[in-house]
Order: structure tokens, then C-alpha cells, then sequence
């Protein structure tokens, strides 16, 4: 079941939304990462989120900014960001993908930037874990 951040939802300026836009929207999530010597984490990024489930399809873009939210991290977001993501738009138990779909339909607007995917109502096989 697709849901929102609702606590990391952008409430003024560019992107702004409510909650009452649903599952539609622009979010920003702290990323921490332990300080190296220390017991303590200190966040380093945030991961720029755009959720929408028109269509027929749930759907968040997410790519790196800074913590203060004013520069592109130029770097993909790792699977353990991708997973973060997923975790907080997603249920566990909900299988999400990322389309590779046949070059001549490639669409690459934004560097650095990664999706994920779920079709409502769908339900995806998945291989063998033995294969992963």
C-alpha cells in the first residue's frame, strides 16, 4: 500500500503540497551516517523525493541534495537509500521496481536521479532467491 512522509512533505515554496494532495508531492528525508569514531550520526543529505500515483502506477524519483536543500549531490542514490525510500512510501511486504526498459525508450531527464515503481494492483514475480 502506497503512502507518504507526511512529516518530511514540503509545505511552502517550490513543490509545495498538503496532505490533502494525498500521495502526490515533494519530500525530503534526512540520510545519516555514522561519524566515524564517535556513537553518534550526523546527517549528511537528504533524499529529494517526488511521489505521484496517477495513472494507474504509484511512483517516487529521488535523488541526493544538500542539507540545505540548494545542490544536487552528483552521485545516484545507493540501494540502501533506495531501500530507505522504499520503506517509507511502501509496506514491507509490497514489491517495487526499477524499469530498464528497451533503449529506444530510455528518457533520461535529470542526472542522478533513480525510480521506483509499483503498478496498483499488481503483483509482481519475483526469481528465485537462490538468483539474486
Amino acid at each position: 500500500m502506497f503512502k507518504v512522509p507526511n512529516q518530511y512533505r514540503v509545505l511552502v515554496g517550490r513543490g509545495a503540497s498538503r496532505p490533502t494532495d494525498g500521495n502526490n508531492g515533494v519530500f525530503f528525508i534526512p540520510v545519516k551516517r555514522k561519524v566515524l569514531g564517535f556513537m553518534r550520526e550526523s546527517m549528511y543529505a537528504q533524499l529529494q523525493c517526488i511521489a505521484s500515483d496517477g495513472l494507474g502506477w504509484e511512483h517516487v524519483s529521488v535523488c541526493l541534495v544538500s542539507n540545505d536543500r540548494k545542490k544536487l549531490v552528483e552521485r545516484t542514490p545507493t540501494w540502501e537509500e533506495m531501500c530507505i525510500v522504499k520503506n517509507h512510501f511502501w509496506e514491507p511486504e509490497d514489491t517495487c521496481i526499477q524499469f530498464h526498459p528497451d533503449e529506444e525508450n530510455y528518457v533520461n531527464k535529470a542526472k542522478f536521479v533513480l525510480h521506483i515503481w509499483r503498478r496498483i494492483g499488481s503483483y509482481y514475480e519475483v526469481p528465485e532467491i537462490l538468483l539474486v
